[in-house]
């Protein structure tokens, strides 16, 4: 049986599942006090103590088909959006690959790690209240589009862990067109960050089987981006 660890403080929910210690499938970790959490490409997730819910599910290599892998994060950031929805969220949406806006504002960010035995942790961070100014302009929380009660953050959990196992036993084409239905970046201009600081930009046309961004840039090229930060333009 999965098991749930509720953890007053931890440096990274992820963390704490590490090599030889792997619990059963679905078991699930989470904090209201994440003191080193990360991002993509080991940015900090900095938010003050009770501001946010931190937590980590393991996803069991048996639940992922041969090429599932890569589209992970983007069935968990659509598990993330499908919960929001289910507090009455309307407005929330995916951000290619790993982000949840509401009103084009970050709520929610995802961080999911292979481990050896090729089992998955998905990460998910995300905002419940601020004490005073978010920690970015571009931020918002839970409180600011639902009717935030003691156990709101305890309901989007479990709804987010039955979506997510939902997901991945889909047949996969459907949540393929799932992801793509709730993504905001499709059909938009946007600028591609590279890792080594290239700049360029084009209009994100779709993804591709692996869930990479296909981006269409001004020479009419396109380009299968899997590991770039990707910036809205004209919102």
């Amino acid at each position: 049986m999965p098991y749930l660890l509720d953890l007053e403080s931890v440096e990274s929910t992820n963390k704490v599942f590490s090599p030889g210690r792997i619990p059963p499938p679905f078991s699930l970790v989470l904090t209201h006090q994440q003191t080193a959490g990360r991002g993509r490409r080991d940015r900090a997730w900095v938010t003050k103590p009770g501001e946010s819910v931190a937590f980590s599910v393991l996803v069991p290599r048996s639940a992922l088909g041969p090429d599932a892998l890569s589209w992970v994060p983007l069935i968990a950031g659509l598990s993330v959006v499908s919960a929001l929805h289910e507090l009455g969220i309307a407005e929330a949406a995916l951000k290619w690959p790993n982000d949840v806006l509401v009103s084009r504002r970050k709520i929610a960010g995802i961080l999911c790690e292979v481990l050896p035995t090729h089992d998955v942790v998905v990460g998910v961070g995300i905002n419940i209240g601020f004490e005073s100014e978010p920690p970015t302009p571009h931020a918002t929380a839970l409180d600011q589009h639902c009717d935030l009660v003691a156990g709101t953050p305890d309901v989007f959990v479990s709804s987010f862990v039955t979506f997510l196992k939902s997901f991945l036993s889909h047949d996969s084409r459907l949540t393929e067109q799932l992801v793509g239905d709730t993504m905001l970046t499709l059909g938009r201009q946007v600028e591609v960050v590279e890792a080594g600081g290239l700049r360029w930009r084009g209009i994100a046309t779709g993804l591709d089987s692996t869930g990479a961004l296909l981006v269409r840039d001004h020479t009419g090229t396109t380009r299968a981006i899997a590991a770039a930060d990707v910036e809205h333009l004209n919102q």
